[in-house]
């Protein structure tokens, strides 16, 4: 059976850390090397130091062209699959800490602004995954039959790992390094994720994230299915 083009999108709206852009680009090639493509195959939108000249800032307004061009190439094939990793500070009110290098403010990305953008590129089928602080505080906006949402922590929860001497956070290190990285479904790289961070979470005497996960009932099979694929990581070309 033919399995549906995978599209990823990586979002590290924070540049005043490394770790954040270092999170997103590991996103993508783990996601192009399960789903197809190489780790060109995706889009990274950062406001990291080092990403400012090669690839376009992680704002609102460049979160929703980039949707609206995958939203365009996805309405002819009905099945495919969008998948956008955000990684950076967060916070209760389902807002990711949002500024250019010198901490230079710019409108924060939330999980308002980009259910806003889903909707409106009409991406039908989606995975939003957020490695942030109170994470779960996304769900209620993102949640829907055909929509994955895979958050580091719950929505009252603190996660871990967020600093810049660390190659990637608590979660980003659980959940792209672990069963994902060897090929195992979003269902076992999650749950594979959950027991690990507890497990650290546990040794440190740290509180407990929490991560969860809401599955639509349309993407049940999605969530269950291993995700080798010959089919390739679509490529959303900028302008």
């Amino acid at each position: 059976m033919d399995r549906p083009n995978v599209y990823a999108v990586a979002i590290a709206p924070l540049g005043t850390q490394t770790l954040f852009s270092r999170e997103a680009k590991t996103a993508l090639q783990k996601l192009a090397a399960n789903y197809g493509g190489t780790a060109k195959g995706g889009i990274l939108l950062s406001n990291g130091a080092a990403d400012l000249m090669r690839v376009p800032l992680a704002t609102q307004g460049n979160v929703a062209q980039v949707l609206g061009e995958i939203g365009r190439r996805t309405q002819a094939g009905r099945d495919d699959i969008l998948i956008v990793y955000l990684t950076s500070h967060g916070g209760p009110d389902a807002v990711l800490q949002s500024a250019l290098p010198g901490n230079l403010p710019i409108l924060a990305i939330s999980a308002d602004s980009l259910a806003a953008a889903l909707d409106q590129a009409r991406v039908r089928r989606r995975v939003v995954i957020i490695s942030a602080c109170f994470a779960g505080s996304w769900i209620p906006a993102l949640a829907g039959d055909d929509t994955i949402v895979i958050t580091a922590a719950a929505a009252d929860r603190t996660s871990f790992g967020c600093a810049d001497d660390r190659p990637l956070t608590y979660f980003g290190e659980a959940f792209l390094n672990g069963p994902f990285s060897r090929g195992a479904s979003l269902a076992e790289s999650f749950e594979g994720a959950r027991k690990t961070v507890a497990q650290w979470e546990e040794e440190q005497k740290l509180p407990f994230s929490r991560p969860q996960a809401s599955v639509g009932r349309n993407m049940q099979a999605f969530w269950l299915a291993a995700p080798r694929s010959p089919v390739p990581v679509k490529v959303a070309k900028r302008r």
